[in-house]
């Protein structure tokens, strides 16, 4: 059965949950893109109004194309390209089909929030005897244009409710899920919006790009030569066309030891980490952090506490850099929020002490997205039923909340946010939860220029 424990905190996250839904296209009013007037944003900017229940806001997924070409014509792009969705036989192809002169050149993260109550309190589409039932939501999606080109905008209705997709599951055996997350998973019948970008703006944060010049220069470390490329803001190449100076940024801070300590995410980071390091004569260790049968408040501090001792024992921890992940995806499948609150509690002063007697390097790395489109079997009977995004987004919240506070000098490397628009690059076609190689590498490639600052 759901826990009803969380309730009192899912409208505090509502505001910072990147992800919202839209009830019916009918009842949508979409406002012409522009840039804001009142502001000296540069960011683009589309407001859309949507019906939903009156007291519980519904939950977008949206994810922002680009194309570049001399041919390419925003019309015909958006026809022929179309967000993905649930089907009874899986999900539909989110690959646009291949357009003369069109080249799918970025994959940018937007940022969708909910705009404030107008002033004349809420506006009831339903109204039941005295009761408004219904209500319009209006929210703010923005984006970065670093690129001339077709922005196309894809919307996907992907929670009914943002309170229910927050909810804990229980998975005793002697209990019983009654309820679900509310996934839906469902194109907006006007999916994909278009945008011509003609004078591009520098871009707020980093994003994802294909380079036409550079296709086969990563293909040595076994990805794909059209794989896309992590890009900083600053339009600095950080990823896998990078490679060679892992190595001497390594080198420059006089690595020995990586120690990564976390769920299957760490597993999956630990490959492409020491492929790249490994020239480097850096050892990169991998300790699973993913107590059985599930996340408890007890199991996990305990196992943290346990290998933080066994690994000061020798002296080496003084050239030990750490990375930690709390099994944050692992907490949102199976875990209760206010445990895994209660374990940062405790677990954080521990990587805080370990920092400061050890003089190593500790640093939190960000639970990464996860994505229920590419799960193809029924969440109804799966045990991936509370794994949503809105709830990875709040235990993150909770844990960067707490670090500062409790950790001051544990530094945090946002993987979410490279991860959050990448679902086209699943680890296998039904993975919700694990990227694919050129994703990860790309990830290790940030980790590896923040652990030892970019020497």
């Amino acid at each position: 059965m759901i826990s009803t424990g969380v309730k009192s905190v899912c409208f505090v996250c509502s505001s910072v949950i990147l992800l919202f839904v839209l009830k019916q296209p009918s009842t949508t009013q979409i406002r012409d893109i522009a840039l804001l007037p009142e502001t000296n944003d540069l960011r683009k900017h589309v407001t859309i109004q949507i019906e939903g229940k009156a007291h519980d806001a519904p939950v977008l997924s949206v994810r922002v194309l680009v194309y570049q070409g001399e041919l390419c014509d925003g019309n015909s792009l958006r026809k022929s390209c179309r967000t993905r969705s649930v089907s009874s036989q899986g999900t539909s192809n989110l690959e646009c089909p291949p357009m003369s002169g069109c080249i799918e050149a970025a994959l940018l993260q937007p940022s969708v929030k909910l705009m404030p109550e107008p002033s004349g309190g809420l506006k009831c589409a339903l109204f039941e005897g005295n009761l408004c039932r219904r209500r319009l939501w209006s929210f703010d999606i923005s984006f970065s244009t670093p690129l001339p080109g077709y922005y196309l905008v894809h919307i996907r209705k992907e929670y009914e409710s943002l309170a229910q997709s927050l909810l804990d599951c229980s998975f005793d055996a002697l209990k019983q899920t009654s309820q679900l997350s509310g996934f839906v998973g469902e194109a907006f019948a006007t999916s994909p919006l278009v945008v011509h970008v003609a004078l591009p703006t520098p871009a707020d944060h980093g994003y994802w790009m294909r380079d036409p010049s550079a296709a086969a220069a990563c293909q040595h470390l076994g990805v794909g030569a059209q794989h896309y490329h992590w890009m900083e803001p600053d339009s600095t190449t950080v990823g896998c066309l990078a490679t060679k100076d892992a190595t001497q940024w390594a080198q420059a801070a006089q690595m020995k030891q990586i120690v990564i300590l976390g769920d299957s995410v760490g597993r999956e980071l630990w490959g492409p980490i020491h492929q790249l390091l490994h020239p480097a004569g850096v050892e990169v260790r991998y300790i699973e952090l993913k107590p059985k049968p599930f996340p408890t408040r007890r199991n996990v501090l305990e196992a943290v506490r346990h290998h933080l001792a066994e690994l000061a024992t020798g002296g080496a921890a003084r050239h030990t850099t750490l990375l930690v992940n709390p099994a944050s995806l692992w907490w949102c499948a199976f875990g209760y929020v206010e445990d895994y609150a209660w374990a940062l509690d405790h677990i954080l002063p521990l990587l805080e002490e370990w920092n400061r007697s050890t003089q190593g390097r500790v640093f939190l790395w960000t639970g990464t997205a996860v994505y229920p489109i590419n799960y193809h079997l029924s969440l109804v009977a799966s045990n991936k039923v509370c794994m949503t995004e809105p709830r990875v987004e709040m235990l993150n919240k909770i844990a960067a909340q707490r670090l500062s506070v409790l950790a001051p000098h544990v530094a945090m490397i946002d993987l979410w946010f490279m991860s959050a628009p990448r679902e086209d690059d699943p680890m296998s076609p039904t993975d919700m939860r694990h990227n694919g190689l050129a994703t990860y590498l790309e990830m290790a490639l940030v980790v590896i220029r923040t652990i030892t600052n970019g020497s």
